[in-house]
């Protein structure tokens, strides 16, 4: 994996050039919210202490640098017995002026239709995306 990164003032942004088979894990991740395949992964935010990325009102902003890593894991929904799958995304908070971000890496946690555009996104090998949650999340890949 490449990495580099710039600092101009106060942001920090990080490059990631995703290798080969990170390229393949994204790709098969995509095909299976499609339908396409179906496998199984280990669920990374159960067995690491990362912070999980919130959202916590309408309109709010935030840039984030994907690092490439993609789990998922199942989520028992109000049904009884009924579960979705959710994708958990490590990430870094690279949002100007950021009080979260403090260098570490975090998991966004979302359901499949976000995770197919965010899969999509990272497998064009855009690794940092504007994310602004209005009502729903509107995900587009950086202008630099």
């Amino acid at each position: 994996m490449e990495t580099g990164s710039t600092s101009a003032g106060n942001k920090v942004t990080l490059k990631y050039g995703f290798d080969k088979q990170t390229k393949l894990q994204l790709k098969s991740l995509l095909e299976e919210i499609d339908g396409n395949q179906q496998s199984s992964y280990q669920i990374m935010a159960s067995e690491c202490k990362l912070r999980h990325i919130k959202f916590s009102y309408d309109k709010e902003y935030k840039i984030l640098s994907f690092t490439g890593k993609v789990e998922k894991k199942e989520v028992q929904t109000n049904t009884p017995g009924k579960y979705v799958t959710h994708y958990l995304f490590e990430c870094y908070d690279i949002t100007p002026n950021s009080e979260d971000n403090d260098g570490m890496p975090e998991i966004w946690e979302r359901g499949p239709r976000d995770a197919r555009t965010i899969l999509n996104l990272l497998s064009k090998n855009f690794t940092e995306l504007d994310i602004e949650k209005i009502t729903t999340y509107q995900i587009c890949p950086r202008d630099d």
